[in-house]
């Protein structure tokens, strides 16, 4: 029988943490998900440079997901005519815009949110009809 120092993290476990935690984002449940402590995900992430990446790049997928699902409720929004949530766009249009920090401090708050929507207009018009969003 191998005994397993306490605190190690198979790689099977590490790789169920990672999936996890990009699916939902949630560090708690990857660690549950791994059968592992929150403070033990933690100590591995400052312990583990490559383990720490991965971490990072986990969770940057679950909020892309979120940004996808987030957008394409916009878009099917706008194309049937609706209103849309303006920070939301605002905030999705700031992340995809390397700068938009800078233009937004320049602009008025009327002008962003006007160009913004101009953006999302033009993005909803370009979808073919068939389009759904991502599940």
């Amino acid at each position: 029988m191998v005994t397993l120092r306490r605190g190690y993290w198979r790689r099977s476990e590490r790789a169920l943490f990672l999936e996890t935690l990009a699916e939902t984002g949630d560090v708690v449940a990857a660690a549950l998900a791994a059968g592992k402590t929150v403070l033990s995900a933690h100590r591995l992430r400052e312990a583990d440079r490559d383990f720490s990446g991965e971490w990072s790049l986990a969770e940057r997928a679950a909020w892309d997901r979120i940004e996808a699902a987030a957008m394409a409720h916009i878009l099917k929004t706008m194309a049937a005519g609706g209103k849309i949530d303006e920070k939301l766009t605002l905030a999705i249009w700031q992340r995809h815009e390397p700068k938009a920090h800078l233009l937004a401090a320049r602009l008025p708050d009327r002008t962003r949110v006007k160009e913004a929507r101009a953006a999302i207009a033009a993005l909803a018009l370009a979808m073919p009809p068939s389009w759904q969003p991502p599940h």
